[in-house]
Parts: C-alpha cells; structure tokens; sequence
C-alpha cells in the first residue's frame, strides 16, 4: 500500500465483506507511520495469525498497542531496526498462541524475554543475523519454553555459557540449525548434543571450528534419532571426526 492512512478503512471493509475470515497474513513494508501501522493491528488484531513486520524506524509505535491486542497470533517476524523495547514489547502483547517467532537483524539484548511473558505453544525459534546475540538469551528460551526447533544464523555466538544447561533434563529439540555460526566450537556441539536426545535435524553448516576429534562422548548414542545431517562447508572436519560424529 502506498497510502497507509487508507489502510484502517480497506480493512474494515474487507472484514465487513467477509466475516467468515478468520485467518490474515498481513506484512508491513518500509513506508508506514508508527500510528497508521498500530490502527491497522488494531482493526484486524483479533483475527490476526501471522505477522511480519520490516519497518524501520517505528519509534513509539508500541505506544498505541496494548497487551493482548494480538490474541491469535501464530507466527510473528520481525526484521530491521526494532530496538531492544520495542521488540520485547511486541512478544508481550502477543498470547499464548504464539507458536514460531522469527528475528532478523534485530538488536537483542539479555532481557529479551521478560520473565512476565509465556509461551506455553512456542515450538519455534530463529536468529538471524542478530550480531549481538548473546548465549544469554538462547540459555533463557531453553530454560523456559519448550522449543522443539531452533536457528540460530550468522551470530557471533560461542556457546559460553551454556554450562547451566546441563544441569537440565532432557531438552525437547527435534531441529537445530547453527548456521554461519563461525565461534561454535566442539565442545559447545558437545554440551548441546548431549541434551537433545530427540534431535532429528542437525545442521552445523559453515562452523569453521567444527572439527568432530573431540565429540567422541556422540559414540554413546545420544543422538539415536538423527535423520539429517549438514556439515556443508565445516572445512576443518577431519575424517576422524567425521567418523565420531556417525559411529
């Protein structure tokens, strides 16, 4: 749209024209303004399933939303120059519906998640591009929701930090996917391993790291229920790596 002042009105019409319409997929561009954008989620808010926004500079956009205006949203993505309070925000005027939420380019601090905010149907999670991601936040999501598929894409993570996990019971991760992750280490794939026994998809694609010599704990069988695998461009797997990882 290239009048979003018109946006609250197309939309009442579309709804009065259909109100069988229970599902909107509505995505935002470049050009609105912060109050044009919140009346439109207002106006479609309460049937609203999927959301992603890639605008920039919405300051005080949050200022017109409250929580709960999104009661049935599903998927929610957000892209591009969101600080760290608006985009908390948003995950706090979602419900508990909220089952995939995606990042990109977004600057995120280690109070992502406020601690007033669940997400009892969250299955799944990607980062990408997140530069300041700290491991912080992904230890926070592991602890509290019960992510069965995580992506984590070109972010300067380590897996420092991670130690806290093991003092866990089994996680519930089904697909991991560390991508572009040039930090991640042996010893993090390790840690992590170890706690996924349901993991199905694995990719570890680009971890420049990654030489598979000291995974040889893999050999117990903790990954029983492996059925992919993505070492695609980790230049320094050795075959005797490579043979710990598959034994």
């Amino acid at each position: 749209y290239e009048e979003p002042e018109h946006w609250p009105s197309s939309f009442s019409v579309l709804l009065e024209d259909h109100p069988e319409l229970k599902n909107i997929f509505l995505k935002i561009g470049d050009c609105p303004t912060s109050l044009s954008l919140a009346i439109c989620v207002q106006a479609v808010g309460h049937v609203l399933t999927r959301f992603s926004l890639n605008c920039r500079y919405l300051s005080g956009f949050y200022d017109y939303l409250k929580p709960g205006s999104l009661p049935v949203l599903e998927d929610l993505e957000l892209n591009g120059d969101l600080n760290n309070e608006e985009t908390t925000f948003f995950l706090c005027i979602v419900k508990s519906t909220l089952k995939k939420l995606k990042l990109s380019q977004v600057p995120i601090l280690d109070n992502l998640f406020p601690k007033s905010c669940h997400f009892p149907a969250l299955k799944e999670v990607e980062f990408w591009y997140c530069k300041n991601l700290i491991e912080k936040v992904i230890v926070h999501l592991l602890l509290n929701v019960k992510v069965r598929q995580l992506t984590v894409g070109s972010c300067n993570i380590s897996g420092e930090g991670f130690e806290e996990l093991s003092k866990l019971p089994p996680l519930l991760l089904e697909k991991l996917h560390l991508v572009h992750c040039d930090l991640i280490t042996d010893g993090f794939c390790l840690t992590i391993l170890k706690l996924s026994p349901n993991l199905k998809d694995l990719n570890l694609s680009h971890g420049t790291l990654i030489t598979g010599e000291s995974l040889t704990d893999l050999s117990l069988g903790y990954l029983h229920q492996l059925e992919n695998l993505d070492l695609t461009d980790c230049r320094n797997i050795t075959d005797l790596g490579l043979v710990r990882i598959l034994k």
